[in-house]
């Protein structure tokens, strides 16, 4: 990088180390109804993708899979990652197969 004439490159500063602080979050009263409607909706659609990966895995490895334990771990961990505001997943059908 010092063998570029680098001065006109943008700085985004340091990268922060370590594990993000916890968060409360802030649940509005008036939004709140709306809000469960909508954590529901994304809930359900992230079983249906994970057990949809857990199928294709099935064909590829040729066992069956516990839909149980696959639901547990995504939501577990969904749980989890909100109190640190981090985003949901869902299982990933790419890096499955």
């Amino acid at each position: 990088v010092i063998l570029f004439d680098t001065e006109d490159i943008r700085r985004i500063g340091e990268i922060p180390a370590g594990l993000p602080s916890l968060v409360a979050p802030y649940i509005d009263t008036e939004m709140f109804v709306e809000m469960v409607i909508d954590a529901l909706v994304l809930g359900t659609l992230g079983c249906i993708d994970t057990l949809l990966t857990a199928v294709i895995g099935d064909s590829v490895t040729r066992k069956e899979h516990d839909s149980d334990k696959e639901l547990r771990g995504p939501g577990l961990a969904n749980m989890i990652s909100g109190l640190f505001g981090a985003l949901p997943g869902a299982g990933a059908t790419m890096g499955t197969v």
